[in-house]
């Protein structure tokens, strides 16, 4: 019988090796960056170059390496960081699988450029993990990585990479977290040779100080100004760093920056211990922004949990949980800050109790809602819309006859409204789009990622109806909106327009389908008014039926629903 186990070829091996370590360019940034940290530079600077998949160089001013160790680093599990497998429990540095460089050239054409101290540098060159020459140059202490056409013998892989604005946006996420993992290190990083920082190291005596000093610099206005900051030292760890006041929240986790022992980290038991800290000071639905080092023993600590050592493993939950929690409680309760907002926890009571936000209350007594006596045919979908008979509008409901089917028909207005700006920014109808200027433009803070992504964008967002412009390197200004948006909600949408331009991959690279994708997120900020009049209402309706689908918000959710007659008698069994 034929062989059917064999050993995979070493051009194999490397690949898949990449594949599990180097997801995009800002993967790669993270891998070279941390080794030029464990080389003890104090200054580094990334270059990049179609969002990295053209070109990247990092240069550093570290301790270098000598021509055998420059050649042996390109080899798979070759690290001088740890020796044996004891070591992986005592990790005192950012890299040490030895992967990094050894994946990285097995996937693009590289130049290693590096030299110790009074030394002669050596220049070496690979293509797709294959060493094409190594010969004596020229450089002072330090090592420069030039990575060139990334993924260029991975096609498979090159296919599903991002486009390169959000390429750009990535690595300057990336960049914003090692900075701020490595305060004492100054770090420059420069897009299609324009700067986006260049940052010294800052003044600040302690860790929390120096962190609020470059949180001003990176994470915008907003972030620094709400700022609290946070020093706690406990027996299982110690804690350092800034924290939002509860009038500063997102409503996802982006403006969070979490580090365990000075790694960027993915770790759900301390975000949910500085999450539930804020208690009912948050709404249900909100997330603290923070930058928080959390620094704990190494034997407490497991990072060899996953191949880009973005998630780790904490032992003594329990105890590091009740620690970080406190920690956090405690910064905030001694804090001062302003009205707090409406938050929408169940068990916050409205007057006349006027319970203190600071506390968490509990409820003292049963609660048992009204259940139906029984259970009840869910809204049948889809049916054929009436033609114009109303019955009346209920708050932003339209309450339609239902004619033969008997029964009503109920037509969500915000929905419809929603439908409607889709249409007019998409489809192309007479009246669209329409922008109204602001008589004061309206300013929002942002990261720097943020900056370099939304700027290639203008083109789509101005054809969305949206205004902007940079102010700076951390603020956008806001001229115009479109006409179904209220200024009021503006900033909000387009913080979420961010957001949703992170997601946009090249398979979405045509125009059009990035207008449809940024449309629809635009689209759920339509006027939402809180009454109809009843002339109103039908006009929305009959606007409704001449859509491109008037059965469907963008978002997909039902603009209508039908509710039988034997639904409404089993209300009243």
């Amino acid at each position: 019988m034929p062989q059917k186990i064999h050993v995979l070829s070493e051009e194999t091996i490397n690949q898949i090796a990449a594949g599990e370590v180097i997801e995009n360019p800002a993967s790669v940034i993270k891998e070279l960056v941390e080794n030029a940290v464990d080389a003890g530079a104090s200054k580094i600077c990334v270059e990049t170059w179609g969002g990295g998949h053209l070109r990247i160089r990092i240069s550093d001013n570290g301790s270098g390496m000598n021509p055998q160790d420059a050649v042996l680093s390109l080899t798979r599990h070759a690290t001088s960081k740890i020796g044996k497998a004891e070591d992986l429990f005592t990790l005192a540095t950012m890299g040490f699988r030895g992967e990094a460089l050894a994946s990285i050239a097995a996937i693009s054409k590289m130049t290693l450029l590096t030299a110790q101290e009074n030394a002669t540098a050596i220049s070496v060159e690979i293509e797709g993990g294959t060493i094409i020459h190594a010969m004596p140059a020229g450089r002072a202490q330090g090592t420069t990585i030039e990575v060139r056409s990334l993924f260029y013998n991975v096609p498979a892989r090159k296919k599903f990479q991002k486009t390169a604005p959000v390429s750009t946006a990535e690595i300057t996420k990336v960049m914003t977290q090692l900075v701020l993992a490595h305060p004492g290190i100054g770090f420059e990083l420069i897009h299609q040779e324009r700067s986006i920082f260049s940052l010294l190291p800052p003044q600040g005596e302690t860790l929390a100080e120096r962190l609020i000093e470059r949180s001003r610099l990176l994470l915008g206005e907003d972030f620094e100004k709400n700022a609290l900051k946070l020093e706690c030292v406990h027996d299982l760890c110690a804690l350092a760093g800034v924290i939002g006041s509860p009038i500063a929240h997102r409503h996802n986790r982006s403006g969070q920056y979490l580090f365990v022992n000075n790694r960027p980290v993915v770790c759900p038991l301390i975000s949910y211990a500085i999450r539930d800290a804020y208690a009912t000071r948050l709404g249900s639905d909100r997330h603290p922004i923070y930058a928080v080092h959390v620094t704990v023993p190494a034997h407490l600590i497991d990072v060899n949990v996953h191949p880009q050592k973005k998630e780790i493993r904490l032992r003594e939950e329990k105890g590091l949980r009740d620690a970080i929690q406190h920690a956090v409680g405690q910064a905030l309760q001694h804090a001062e800050y302003p009205e707090l907002p409406a938050v929408s926890d169940p068990w916050v009571f409205s007057e006349p109790w006027n319970m203190p936000r600071e506390m968490d209350p509990l409820p003292q007594f049963p609660l048992k809602l009204q259940e139906p006596q029984e259970e009840l045919a869910p809204f049948e979908f889809p049916f054929e819309a009436p033609a114009n008979r109303t019955i009346g509008v209920f708050s932003h409901y339209l309450i339609l006859d239902a004619y033969a089917e008997s029964g009503l028909i109920l037509v969500d207005l915000h929905a419809v409204q929603a439908r409607l700006a889709f249409d007019r920014m998409v489809v192309g109808h007479a009246d669209a789009p329409v922008s109204q200027g602001l008589l004061i433009p309206l300013t929002l803070p942002v990261s720097l990622a943020e900056m370099s992504l939304i700027e290639e964008y203008v083109p789509e967002l101005a054809r969305l109806g949206f205004d902007i412009r940079s102010c700076g390197k951390e603020t956008l200004l806001i001229d115009a909106v479109p006409s179904f948006l209220e200024a009021n909600d503006a900033t909000q949408c387009v913080r979420e327009i961010l957001e949703a331009i992170q997601t946009i991959s090249k398979d979405l690279s045509h125009d059009t389908e990035r207008l449809r994708y940024l449309a629809r997120t635009a689209s759920q900020f339509a006027k939402r008014q809180k009454s109809f009049s009843l002339h109103g209402a039908e006009m929305l309706y009959q606007q409704l039926l001449a859509s491109s689908s008037p059965h469907f918000c963008p978002m997909g959710k039902p603009t209508m629903a039908r509710i039988k007659e034997q639904e409404i008698q089993a209300r009243f069994h």
